[in-house]
């Protein structure tokens, strides 16, 4: 989980608890500081939010990595930004895989060219070992290295932020991060009041997905893309294609 504990964020992780006993949840926070660890002890059918700025107060860039020792939970995460009594957006953080040498970002929103606010990239080395990145932007237009992120380090047992702002054609694009040691990352688009982040995502094999909304969207991304798709809709037709 990608996240801020500054005095801008009003984030809340929560943790739910549905079992017949007590479960226990340890967080371990990365940020520029050495890493600690913070346990909360979840009692039986019952949610329990923790405030971020508890977990690491002040610090702009935190990674949190949550550990179940004990129980079974769900565990959820909401960022709320504001800046005194201006809202800056909230967005849901969905988890990301573990930690690996190579990762892809899938579906990170363009920013208009006559924006001037760049995104920030999160990237988090749990290891002791400092990692060299090297990174891709794949798009419609083709492929490239973004500057300032490729061939860029960051320190072991912490956390850095990449602003850079890519110029696509498409509405949206991936970033792909590789690195001698395992990382972790994710992307943060803030554009006027209204914030989203995207988060790496683990290879697609045989997946199920609940699609909502007027015109849903699927983006597809790897190096030869071989795809077999079966729906059934609100009425209960079933269709088929392959991609």
């Amino acid at each position: 989980l990608p996240i801020s504990a500054n005095v801008t964020s009003k984030g809340i992780i929560s943790v739910v608890n549905s079992g017949l006993s007590g479960a226990q949840v340890d967080f371990k926070i990365y940020s520029t500081k050495a890493p600690r660890v913070v346990s909360k002890t979840i009692p039986a059918n019952t949610e329990v939010k923790v405030l971020l700025d508890s977990l690491s107060p002040g610090e702009d860039s935190v990674a949190v990595n949550a550990i179940t020792r004990s129980g079974r939970v769900s565990i959820f995460m909401l960022d709320n930004q504001k800046r005194g009594l201006r809202s800056m957006g909230a967005d849901f953080v969905a988890s990301a895989p573990k930690p690996s040498n190579s990762l892809v970002i899938p579906n990170i929103p363009r920013v208009a060219k006559n924006k001037k606010t760049p995104q920030i990239l999160r990237v988090v080395v749990p290891g002791p070992v400092d990692a060299t990145l090297k990174a891709t932007i794949y798009s419609s237009d083709g492929s490239f290295a973004p500057i300032g992120i490729d061939g860029a380090s960051v320190p072991g047992e912490s956390v850095k932020d990449f602003a850079f702002l890519p110029i696509v054609a498409d509405s949206s694009y991936s970033l792909k991060l590789e690195a001698d040691v395992p990382i972790s990352a994710a992307v943060l688009t803030i554009v006027g009041s209204d914030m989203v982040w995207a988060t790496a995502t683990s290879e697609i094999t045989n997946t199920g997905l609940q699609i909502g909304g007027f015109k849903p969207l699927i983006r597809l991304y790897g190096k030869s893309i071989d795809v077999d798709l079966n729906w059934i809709d609100i009425n209960g037709k079933r269709g088929s294609k392959r991609l």
